[in-house]
């Protein structure tokens, strides 16, 4: 029975219990009554009385029973709002102090276990707390996830630098057997000019020729192949890129709802202050009787003053992870152009490759025309000549297109240069706003407690980490 009423008692509002007090405090003054009027009469009767005079007697036979029932009422008001308010604010006012300090304390829940206003003020608070505990945890693991992935992107572009520096040195042997096939050609041209009859000098001389095209085309394949790892690799930064993206923009999402929650807490301690300020206003009417209450009340308003004060600060922590956050977007876009510049570089570039083979396998064909023509002995220095002026303007193409691709192999490299300068801003600003988050202590598990939006987005995160490795 007993645990019956307790139980009940702690679900009351405020009100009720202190309006249950002043009943209690009433229904034993009356009780009282007799006893008091008997301990009246034994004064007036004893010697006591008379050696005092008359003007005490009159004073016991008028306040007597009104100063002994004013202390009973003084005496269960005092016990209530102690047991009822002091307590709790006590507590409460505790556990707001052991959060603050260096760090933010989040692992910590307030234990009220009353269902009054004091008790849904802590269950509101703790799940708050909860919520607020898991979104730093999640900013924690997200900007972990962006350094991470920063440190993949900047190792992807030195590899890409890497086959970037091979495209380059395949360039230049390009350049340099177009040139070295020109020499020859002009050589040949020049021979026939001058030694018509030995056909046999430009047979060796277009065989010459046929091999370094040959050597040329062996390189311009292999060209070709490092500007397709080129590709693929820049592909795989583009994707990273966009992974790292949508982190970013979880994070603004996230401190989006902290916001959100540092409202609700303003909105609690502004309802608090109110509560207060009812509380002094009722204090001030009931008298000498309230002053406790009203030393109570004005605890209760520098409590709601602190939580303001926490609030705040919060607040303003938050407004820095957003304001790296947004740092961190707007590189990630940055980053992105420029990556797109590489992959289109990479595709200008491909097509030079794809060019010069054509062009030489275009000049091997014709080539191999000069070898069959003068090894029958049948074509005439003019055809020889044209087929060599042909040649010579087949090598001029090779030559142009080895410099075009020189140029775009230069684009390329300074376009990686800026990828990995973004990606390594991107990751100090992802260890800044890691060391921004470690004011905030989440050590406690807090699994029951945790919003089923939030483990939907670590599943999401948890799934795409595991497809991307």
């Amino acid at each position: 029975m007993n645990e019956k009423s307790s139980s009940a008692f702690t679900q009351w509002s405020i009100a009720k219990k202190l309006m249950l007090v002043v009943v209690a405090a009433t229904v034993f003054s009356l009780l009282m009554g007799t006893p008091i009027s008997y301990v009246q009469r034994f004064l007036l009767q004893s010697e006591l009385a008379e050696a005092l005079g008359p003007t005490a007697v009159a004073f016991i036979q008028t306040y007597f029973t009104i100063l002994i029932n004013l202390f009973i009422m003084v005496a269960f008001v005092y016990y209530g709002i102690r047991k009822v308010i002091s307590k709790p604010m006590k507590e409460l006012e505790a556990h707001m102090k052991s959060m603050n300090g260096s760090t933010i304390d989040l692992s910590k829940d307030m234990d009220i276990r009353t269902k009054d206003e004091f008790g849904r003020l802590a269950a509101t608070f703790n799940r708050l707390n909860a919520t607020l505990r898991n979104v730093v945890q999640t900013f924690k693991e997200s900007s972990e996830s962006v350094a991470a992935t920063s440190e993949e992107n900047a190792a992807s572009a030195d590899e890409v630098e890497e086959q970037s520096k091979r495209v380059m040195v395949q360039g230049d042997m390009l350049q340099k057997l177009a040139e070295k096939g020109e020499v020859t050609v002009r050589e040949v041209s020049r021979s026939l000019l001058e030694l018509s009859s030995l056909i046999q000098i430009a047979k060796q001389r277009a065989e010459l020729a046929r091999e370094s095209s040959e050597a040329t085309v062996e390189a311009a394949e292999e060209g070709k192949s490092a500007v397709q790892t080129v590709l693929e690799t820049m592909h795989g930064i583009k994707n990273q890129n966009a992974r790292t993206k949508v982190e970013i923009e979880n994070l603004h999402h996230f401190s989006s709802k902290i916001n959100r929650m540092v409202d609700t807490i303003s909105n609690i301690a502004e309802q608090t202050n109110l509560l207060a300020l009812n509380a002094a206003i009722e204090a001030a009417r009931a008298g000498d009787s309230g002053r406790g209450f009203a030393v109570v009340a004005d605890e209760v308003r520098k409590l709601a003053e602190e939580s303001t004060k926490e609030a705040a600060e919060i607040a303003d922590v938050v407004k820095q992870v957003t304001d790296t956050t947004a740092d961190a977007s707007k590189e990630m876009e940055r980053s992105v152009a420029l990556i797109e510049d590489g992959v289109k570089f990479a595709g200008q570039a491909d097509d030079s490759l794809r060019q010069i083979e054509e062009s030489f396998q275009r000049s091997e064909a014709e080539l191999k025309e000069i070898k069959i023509v003068t090894g029958e002995k049948v074509a005439t220095s003019a055809d020889i000549l044209s087929l060599i002026k042909s040649l010579g303007h087949f090598l001029d193409e090779t030559a142009i297109s080895s410099r075009e691709m020189d140029l775009r192999t230069k684009e390329i490299n300074t376009s990686i240069a800026n990828i990995v300068g973004t990606s390594d801003h991107m990751s100090r600003m992802a260890t800044e706003l890691t060391d921004e988050l470690r004011v905030f202590e989440t050590s406690k598990h807090t699994e029951a407690t945790v919003s089923p939006l939030f483990e939907t987005e670590r599943g999401r995160r948890n799934e795409r980490n595991n497809q991307a490795s």
